[in-house]
């Protein structure tokens, strides 16, 4: 399954070009593919992107309910504290997942 472009993001975003499939978690909690580079979370190993599922559930469902605001998952997972945010961020990298 591959997501759809969000018509609200600027032109500038650009596509993933070297044809490498990239996964995302779509809104239902499922691991998908995608064509885009600025989604989040990202990563091109899906088995990765399936541990980050695993291990944040009720942080993703917590990202992508809520209406009011427009927090990256880190805030999510560990508040307004920077550092933490940073460690979260830094954590997911290194198995291969950009979050923000």
């Amino acid at each position: 399954m591959t997501t759809e472009k969000i018509e609200t993001m600027p032109e500038e975003i650009k596509q993933i070009e070297d044809g490498k499939p990239m996964y995302t978690i779509s809104k239902d909690l499922l691991v998908v593919e995608t064509t885009k580079d600025f989604s989040n979370p990202l990563s091109d190993d899906k088995n990765a992107m399936k541990l980050f599922l695993e291990n944040n559930l009720e942080i993703l469902d917590s990202y992508f309910n809520d209406n009011d605001n427009n927090y990256g998952i880190s805030v999510y997972a560990c508040g307004y504290n920077g550092k933490a945010q940073d460690e979260f961020i830094q954590s997911w990298l290194d198995e291969n997942v950009k979050v923000f």
